[in-house]
């Protein structure tokens, strides 16, 4: 039983695992799939392999898994669309997985994902406090993505009007990326720290930290034509402000063949759109005009709808100033509707993010209860489990002390039986010490009978008889030859009648000597055995020959007897016994009578029948028992003779 469960429990702990690998396999393998089908326009096959890598991480309990996922699944959809519900959706996921993990650097940088796409919605507080949260998480942790969230805070309070926590948190930025040496970055941090300045009209720290962008040598500046492009455009717009008009529209067409050049669109409206604002300002309406209005093209047909608004706007003030009322009306009521149309846009994203945020917490509420449920289902089980064990353990105690109580029992049989079996053997041993005792008294009786049955044939018969024989053979030999012939011949037969008379006399002797010997055992032990209020008897039939009946069966007699006449003293209440030895068919007969109250057959074992029974079957005999009820026991013993 025990090596069965052994077995099993090594089966179960070595299937687990190799389930566990199996399914770690499977997910890795969708993993790959929804990795290769990342940046093309199969959306399809990337969330089918996206949901089944799910499955298996939820199936594995695997959170980190999980999170990993939700992870890839929302960088997708942000790449498409950096204002995406979907995207926030599964970085919420995310989030929620890396928090049930326990993993606080994995919670911070999906936060700050949420907190970019947030900024990116222009709902700047959640933003802000997204990122902070994301900063307690992280604590005096080293991060590769600090600087990243110093950077969107310092965007989120410029946009909240908090010029000193932005530039503060920009510093912060800068400092890191510096550390870093990645000069794409720190280009774009100093391009926000100058461009945040420079929307406070704080222009002299907003030159400053152009200046220091466009320091760096013109091979590092072009490795990065995206972030060079915003530093040429914006510190032209700069001088624009100031008035500085030496090189804005020189800057301004470079920025702007930059952008066309890597065709980042939404650098291309913002370059039109200053070249909008710089020829309004020289009067220049027609040109003006121009490119607001491919400005407004391009940013209608990106999703761009701010900087269409921007656009709007300057149509409608361009044709208010140069007369034209009934354009500038157009672009106002356009102006109005789009204006419109973005607000609810962005309410209904704003209400999106809200409700992915609720529904999170609903989630995550209902899945505390569950938590909760599922632990008191556990310790429940694990209650029942104790339980269960502690039965288990009572019942194993209960049968290892069964079978040590079988073994201690049997060992103290085997040890009564070994026991009796001595004694038995004592007794034998004393019985046949009794036999070899009164034998030697028989020897010694018999030599000496002997000697004086010589002795008498020596002196008396056979000195008689030889005196004769003396005569005779004197008589013969005076005698002729006929009579001389018969006297011989008596004098022969003679001879042989004192040769038979000695041989007679010795077997008689001999044959008296031991029925007297064993017979005076078995009286010894009815007188021992038997108290005087019972009468008691031995009869052994006259014509039994001792000598056909072996030492070992008159062993078992005696224990026979002696066994059976205990048995009368102290069961049968009985006044008279008697013990009978007889010869009949070949055989040595036993039995042992009482008239006392008889045996209960229910009982036999409490009175020594079955050993006498084994005894007597011991040595080839038979055994067999007659008893009722107030009339007494007779017991019946059959022995082979030899």
């Amino acid at each position: 039983m025990r090596l069965f469960l052994l077995v099993l429990l090594i089966m179960v702990c070595v299937s687990i695992p190799g389930q566990n690998t199996e399914s770690v396999k499977m997910y890795e393998d969708h993993v790959l799939q929804l990795k290769k089908y990342w940046n093309t326009d199969r959306s399809d096959s990337m969330l089918y392999h996206g949901e089944q890598a799910l499955v298996l991480a939820r199936a594995l309990g695997d959170k980190q898994l999980e999170g990993r996922v939700n992870v890839y699944l929302g960088s997708h959809f942000y790449e498409q669309n950096e204002s995406s519900s979907t995207a926030y959706y599964y970085f919420r996921k995310a989030y929620q997985a890396y928090r049930q993990a326990k993993d606080t650097l994995k919670m911070a940088k999906t936060l700050l994902r949420m907190g970019i796409l947030e900024k990116n919605t222009r709902q700047f507080i959640k933003s802000k406090e997204s990122c902070i949260q994301a900063l307690e998480f992280i604590g005096n942790k080293k991060t590769d993505f600090a600087d990243e969230l110093y950077n969107n805070l310092g965007i989120t309070y410029n946009e909240l009007g908090d010029l000193q926590r932005c530039v503060s948190y920009y510093k912060k930025s800068l400092e890191l990326r510096e550390q870093s040496g990645n000069n794409e970055l720190i280009l774009q941090t100093l391009n926000n720290m100058a461009t945040a300045y420079k929307t406070h009209k704080d222009f002299t720290n907003s030159a400053y930290y152009y200046s220091r962008a466009l320091q760096y040598p013109l091979a590092v500046l072009e490795k990065y034509p995206e972030e060079y492009a915003r530093i040429i455009d914006n510190n032209a717009h700069l001088h624009f402000l100031q008035q500085k008009n030496n090189n804005v529209l020189k800057d301004y067409l470079k920025a702007l063949e930059i952008r066309k050049k890597i065709g980042h669109d939404a650098g291309i409206v913002i370059s039109k759109l200053h070249l909008a604002e710089y020829y309004r300002r020289s009067g220049d309406y027609e040109k003006s005009n121009s490119y607001a209005q491919q400005a407004h093209t391009l940013a209608q047909n990106t999703g761009n709808y701010r900087d269409a608004l921007t656009a709007m706007e300057l149509l409608s003030s361009n044709y208010k100033n140069s007369g034209k009322l009934p354009e500038a009306l157009r672009y106002a009521k356009g102006y109005d509707s789009l204006l419109k149309k973005v607000y609810h846009k962005e309410l209904n994203v704003g209400e999106k993010f809200a409700d992915i945020r609720y529904e999170s917490k609903e989630k995550e509420k209902e899945n505390k209860d569950l938590k909760l449920r599922n632990q008191l289902q556990q310790l429940k089980a694990r209650q029942q489990r104790i339980y269960l064990y502690a039965a288990l353990g009572l019942l194993v105690l209960l049968i290892i002390t069964s079978v040590l109580y079988v073994r201690y029992s049997r060992l103290k049989a085997r040890e009564k039986s070994l026991l009796m079996q001595q004694k038995e053997l004592e007794a034998e041993k004393e019985i046949e010490s009794l036999l070899l005792q009164q034998q030697g008294f028989a020897e010694k009786a018999k030599q000496r009978e002997q000697e004086r049955i010589s002795h008498d044939l020596h002196d008396s018969i056979a000195g008689k008889i030889s005196g004769t024989m003396l005569g005779l053979d004197a008589l013969a030999s005076q005698s002729e030859s006929p009579v001389k012939e018969k006297l011989d011949t008596s004098v022969q037969y003679m001879k042989s009648i004192l040769d038979e008379l000695g041989s007679i006399v010795y077997d008689m002797n001999r044959q008296k000597i031991i029925d007297v010997s064993y017979k005076s055992l078995l009286e010894q032990l009815i007188d021992n055995q038997l108290s005087r209020s019972t009468r008691s008897s031995l009869t052994i039939a006259s014509d039994l020959d001792w000598n056909r009946v072996s030492n070992r069966i008159k062993i078992a007699c005696y224990y026979i007897i002696q066994q059976g006449l205990r048995n009368i003293q102290q069961h049968a209440c009985a006044s008279e016994a008697e013990v009978k030895c007889y010869q009949k068919n070949q055989k040595f007969h036993l039995e042992i009578l009482d008239n006392g109250i008889g045996i209960d057959p229910d009982k036999p074992s409490n009175i020594g029948i079955p050993g006498m029974k084994k005894r007597t079957e011991s040595v080839g005999g038979t055994f067999s028992l007659h008893t009722e009820k107030s009339k007494g026991t007779t017991l019946y013993c059959t022995f082979p003779l030899s």
